[in-house]
């Protein structure tokens, strides 16, 4: 049996939100990201199209995603 169907899409841009909390002084944000990750959490099959920038392509907040 194959894989089950894609039940959600997100598509946006990423953003990097300020913080202190964070050794890079940033963490991974936007609406997609957000989106994205709590509709996962939710236990839907999530898609995620986001757009990122060079200092963000490796984050490790796209590992949770992946």
């Amino acid at each position: 049996m194959g894989e089950a169907a894609i039940e959600v899409v997100h598509v946006g841009s990423a953003s990097r939100d300020l913080t202190r909390d964070d050794p890079r002084g940033w963490r991974l944000g936007g609406g997609a990201t957000y989106a994205a990750l709590t509709t996962a959490r939710l236990g839907l099959r999530t898609a995620a199209l986001i757009g990122v920038d060079d200092a963000t392509v490796e984050a490790r907040e796209l590992d949770l995603l992946r």
